[in-house]
């Protein structure tokens, strides 16, 4: 009898222990796969953001604001009738420009 007892009781411990150990390698697999899942919505929130200043590149260059900013400070252009005027510091210019239209 005594021995019936003890080969069920091992039984049992070693049905829960198998169960536990499967059960933690579960929680384990479920912790990493919420930290992936935390990383990608991190990676999504910042591809959003980049998109939505491409966006806003992609509606300014359509409005023509952009060619005309690129124009005007980096070849140095103006429109019709406007006088520029650069001011200059130790002969280097400072980048400091002054837009007047003529009458």
């Amino acid at each position: 009898m005594r021995l019936k007892r003890w080969l069920l009781s091992a039984i049992v411990i070693f049905i829960f222990s198998v169960t536990s150990i499967s059960v933690i390698r579960e929680i384990r697999k479920i912790v990493l796969f919420n930290e992936r899942a935390s990383l990608l919505k991190q990676k999504i929130a910042e591809i959003e953001a980049e998109n939505e200043v491409l966006r806003e590149k992609i509606r300014l260059a359509k409005s023509g604001f952009l060619l005309e900013k690129i124009l005007r400070e980096e070849f140095k252009m103006s429109r019709p009738g406007e006088v520029v005027i650069y001011f200059k510091e130790g002969g280097k210019e400072n980048g400091t420009e002054v837009r007047e239209k003529k009458r």
